[in-house]
């Protein structure tokens, strides 16, 4: 008499069905609660340099916001002259102005890639004049 494969003894287990279910499978007792610390502490990690990143992106804009306050009130003052330096807007300022990232920030007086009479700029996080992720008002 044949057996069918319904009666015959089954040879492929996934591992959760073997003897000892999941936790054997996954070792929750001794490697369990370190993966799981170790996932929270990443994703803990990743969310901080995320807001450390947006936080600068921010500072970076308000500082950007007074400048630009000041530079046209230099404008104003000084018959449409550019302020060809921070040092010039010391009057309208009332610290030397740094963006998110501890950087100063920079004016360019008639520039070529722009219509604009200036333009107010940060290099960004990585601090490198006219990188990909500078920020400019």
């Amino acid at each position: 008499m044949a057996i069918s494969k319904r009666d015959s003894p089954r040879r492929i287990f996934f591992p959760w069905e073997t003897e000892g279910g999941i936790r054997r499978f996954l070792r929750l007792a001794q490697v369990g609660p370190g993966l799981l610390a170790l996932a929270l502490f990443g994703f803990v990690w990743v969310a901080a340099a995320r807001e450390r990143h947006a936080a600068g992106e921010r500072q970076t804009v308000l500082v950007l916001g007074e400048v630009k306050r000041a530079v046209v009130r230099y404008v104003v003052e000084h018959e449409g002259r550019c302020p060809e330096s921070l040092d010039l807007l010391k009057p309208y300022l009332k610290e030397t102005p740094r963006d998110g990232w501890g950087r100063p920030i920079r004016i360019v007086c008639k520039p070529t890639v722009s219509d604009a009479d200036y333009i107010i700029m940060s290099d960004g996080p990585d601090g490198l004049p006219g990188g990909l992720d500078r920020i400019e008002y």
